[in-house]
């Protein structure tokens, strides 16, 4: 049996992409619409893939607040607070962060 080692950064996306996990379960339950467990399966799928976490909640957050404004609904705290879960976990670090917040969001 082979033992690989874990670096720091596997294990900060290992903690992020379980976080962003948990923030959507919350804000699905919290909300309770169609189009809002459509979004959070389609991000669940593509997270168990090894996707981009970063990415994945970039398009998460996007899709969820289009969702939002769509449907005219109102959150509850439970569900301000997994928004915000996802919002940081999309927000990208580093010199380029702005670019690549700015080149994820605005894509129509």
């Amino acid at each position: 049996m082979m033992f690989r080692q874990i670096n720091e950064k596997e294990v900060i996306l290992m903690n992020e992409k379980q976080e962003l996990a948990l923030a959507l379960e919350r804000f699905a339950k919290a909300c309770q619409n169609d189009y809002v467990n459509e979004a959070v399966n389609k991000t669940a799928v593509n997270l168990k893939k090894n996707e981009n976490v970063a990415q994945e909640a970039k398009w998460a957050y996007q899709r969820l607040n289009q969702v939002m404004l769509a449907e005219h609904l109102k959150l509850d705290d439970e569900a301000k607070e997994a928004l915000a879960t996802i919002k940081k976990i999309a927000g990208s670090d580093g010199a380029f962060g702005g670019l690549n917040t700015l080149n994820a969001t605005n894509v129509w």
